[in-house]
């Protein structure tokens, strides 16, 4: 088994450069992810309710946090209302055949 690609990033977090490894191809997504990151560290620092880098990542990795739960959780309800749906379509189906 042989280890992927790795490439080196530099990315800037609230003014800071990072260099940071990832895989061959998940480039994008690493830009992506840390204008996100950077973004949302910038917009709690700016609030001005929130002192030094540290809380300031704890307190975005938390807010992502909630937003993946959030995520989940429509995501649960989702697959089981197209389930109910599915199972409703499928019961009038048989109805049709049977009449038939």
């Amino acid at each position: 088994m042989t280890d992927q690609e790795k490439n080196k990033l530099k990315i800037k977090i609230l003014n800071q450069d990072y260099e940071i490894t990832c895989n061959a191809g998940d480039e994008n997504d690493l830009i992506k992810s840390s204008e996100l990151l950077n973004e949302k560290m910038s917009e709690i620092k700016n609030s001005g309710k929130t002192i030094g880098i540290d809380r300031i990542a704890i307190i975005t990795a938390l807010n992502f946090a909630k937003e993946i739960i959030s995520l989940k959780e429509n995501s649960v309800q989702l697959t089981e209302d197209s389930a109910q749906k599915i199972e409703s379509i499928q019961n009038k189906l048989d109805l049709i055949v049977n009449i038939e």
